[in-house]
């Protein structure tokens, strides 16, 4: 284990926090519940290819330089939040599924169990959730529970997030 390695989670901590006290106060609780130790905590930086992330509960927040996200939410009491800015193209294909594609893209999904799918370049992002990740593209790292980064795999693979 590397000596930065409480540091690095520290400032991924600080930074979903930081996101909690900007949001309202109900997304402000839901991420604080997903902020409980129990939940995987996932680091994407720079990637470009696929990530789908797939929550039983918990928040995810980032940045798509270039591409789409698709999310569904499946509902379980209460409604997911979704918040996604910066879509040039921005369509719902039904009650519980929406596409936001463009430049620049921001994003932030709290509370509820939903599925996010997201291609394309720039991909950073950060979560706490129970849920599981799959990645595959032809660059960036991830990092997992504070493992060390590594770079993201060229073929699906999938991790579960506990």
């Amino acid at each position: 284990m590397r000596a930065d390695k409480p540091m690095h989670r520290l400032v991924l901590l600080s930074a979903l926090l930081a996101l909690a006290l900007a949001l309202a106060p109900s997304a402000q609780a839901a991420l604080a519940r997903s902020l409980v130790p129990a939940g995987g905590v996932v680091a994407l930086e720079e990637g470009s290819g696929m990530a789908v992330v797939l929550s039983r509960d918990g928040g995810m927040y980032g940045r798509v330089a270039r591409g789409r996200i698709v999310v569904t939410d499946f509902r379980r009491g209460g409604e997911t939040e979704v918040d996604l800015r910066g879509c040039d193209r921005r369509r719902r294909v039904s009650d519980v599924t929406v596409v936001c594609a463009g430049r620049e893209l921001r994003f932030q999904i709290v509370d509820g169990r939903w599925r996010a799918g997201i291609r394309g370049a720039g991909i950073d992002a950060a979560a706490v959730l129970d849920g599981s990740l799959t990645l595959a593209g032809t660059r960036g790292t991830y990092s997992i529970d504070d493992e060390d980064e590594e770079p993201w795999p060229r073929d699906p693979q999938t991790f579960a997030l506990r």
